[in-house]
């Protein structure tokens, strides 16, 4: 476990860490906002594990260490049993239920809360990770950031008072335009939560950026293998591309 002072001193942890041929099994971070709500010091947090074998986890913590001190960052605790590591990991497991109860701090029973979900290359982390920063400034928006950030994997929440339109319509094109950026990072608009109808609009524009901006012929032929496999039909959940 360890802290940065912001989130691209993390990010380029995690690349250096790849860089050196640790391939972690877990990379999980939170940002400064959801720590002071875990009740941590205000500071952006990264927990890594990786698979080893016995007898070499000093070698391994070194160099984690090094790869973490040379990106600006200090580790503030370490396991050498995937037990221990459960133990340190289990702020970063409260990243859902720390969003609501921030959520619901702020507005009670009217709030509403968005959870992004969307996926970079590695190489383009540090930018997705400081544009959805600014897109937070631009919108005014309520936000914190977390995710499973050794894959590219980037959770961006964030909530509004459900009665205030202004702050709805804010809300919503903050997660627009969140998903515009994964697909302007030869990214994926979603990760691992989806599309259903929320972001079947997007889903297009991502479809249409890989193939010259025609995403009709793309979605008719995923309509014509849908039909050798369900020609009555039967599997239509919600419609997505009507």
């Amino acid at each position: 476990m360890a802290r940065f002072k912001d989130a691209e001193s993390l990010v380029n942890a995690v690349i250096r860490v790849r860089r050196d041929k640790l391939w972690p099994m877990v990379t999980e971070f939170i940002d400064d906002i959801t720590a002071q709500i875990l009740n941590l010091e205000p500071s952006y947090y990264l927990w890594i594990g990786v698979d080893t074998y016995t007898g070499s986890e000093q070698q391994v913590l070194a160099k984690l260490n090094n790869d973490i001190s040379l990106s600006g960052g200090e580790i503030v605790n370490r396991a050498s049993t995937w037990q221990e590591f459960s133990k340190i990991l289990e702020p970063r497991r409260m990243l859902y239920s720390a969003t609501l109860k921030a959520a619901f701090n702020d507005y009670g029973t009217d709030v509403f809360v968005a959870f992004e979900d969307i996926a970079v290359p590695m190489s383009k982390l540090p930018e997705a990770v400081r544009d959805i920063q600014a897109l937070g400034r631009k919108y005014n928006v309520r936000m914190n950031l977390g995710g499973h950030i050794g894959d590219g994997n980037l959770h961006p929440a964030v909530w509004a008072r459900r009665s205030d339109r202004d702050e709805m319509d804010r809300v919503m094109r903050f997660f627009e335009d969140v998903g515009r950026l994964s697909i302007r990072l030869n990214g994926t608009v979603s990760a691992e939560h989806g599309i259903g109808t929320q972001k079947k609009e997007l889903l297009r524009e991502a479809i249409g950026s890989r193939n010259g901006g025609n995403s009709d012929a793309v979605i008719g032929l995923m309509r014509s293998i849908k039909r050798v496999f369900d020609p009555y039909g039967i599997f239509n959940p919600g419609k997505i591309f009507d």
